[in-house]
């Protein structure tokens, strides 16, 4: 036995290799076909600023920032599990997650042609004007 493989006439045998068959617990972090929001990118950034309420306590406070959310875009589109990767108070964290669950379904990320869960992460801009 050499550096913790076994030796079979003199060849060392290569450690199993481990295939993880995908559940519908699993979330990817990156698909074939990734999801996204209904129209793109810009559209979506143009719905989240049409929808986005900045919190008086934070335009009060004079609080700027960039809150970074986290969700999942399950097999049928929907949005779950939003998360604050990065947030700044004052309310703000709160908003960047209601305005995010109130998104519609998106189409859903495939993965080998069928539906699978993927993880996705969005920043949002608070700005006074």
């Amino acid at each position: 036995m050499k550096g913790g493989l076994v030796e079979q006439e003199g060849a060392p045998l290569e450690p199993p290799v481990v295939v993880k068959v995908p559940t519908d617990q699993t979330i990817f972090v990156a698909s074939e076909v990734m999801p996204e929001f209904e129209g793109g990118l810009k559209k979506m950034y143009k719905w989240l600023g049409q929808n986005l309420r900045y919190p008086q306590l934070a335009t009060s406070n004079g609080v700027e920032g960039k809150v970074i959310v986290s969700f999942g875009v399950e097999k049928y589109g929907q949005i779950s599990g939003i998360k604050t990767l990065k947030g700044i108070g004052f309310g703000c964290n709160k908003e960047a997650r209601r305005v995010t669950q109130k998104m519609s379904r998106w189409p859903p990320g495939l993965q080998n042609g069928s539906p699978v869960r993927v993880s996705y992460t969005i920043p949002l801009n608070f700005q006074i004007n």
